[in-house]
């Protein structure tokens, strides 16, 4: 696995709707559309060592949860819309690492 120092810094972004959820994207007004996102460094890991992957991928995880927020476990709606987006950020970001390593510990 080839890493460049390019790629030493990845963003944990999701696109949110201001409308009636993340289902209506499609049909939202773009002034009605943000993107949070938070910059995950590893300039400090050595990606061919499981400890520092675990240790990305324990970064990546904290970030998509900062990203996503937090909701209050009774409103269920939002609990499903907070869960697919924390899914979306981390599935996101694993791929932008491009770490057959990570993505094999992402998937189990």
């Amino acid at each position: 696995m080839q890493i460049t120092s390019t790629r030493k810094t990845i963003a944990v972004a999701v696109v949110f709707a201001a409308l009636s959820g993340l289902s209506s994207i499609g049909n939202a007004n773009l002034q009605n559309v943000s993107v949070e996102s938070i910059k995950v460094s590893y300039a400090d890991l050595n990606m061919r060592q499981q400890g520092d992957q675990e240790a990305l991928y324990d970064r990546l995880r904290d970030a998509a949860e900062e990203v996503c927020g937090e909701v209050e476990i009774r409103a269920v709606a939002e609990v499903k819309q907070q869960r697919d987006c924390f899914k979306a950020a981390l599935d996101s970001a694993i791929e932008q690492v491009g770490s057959r390593e990570l993505s094999a510990m992402h998937e189990s």
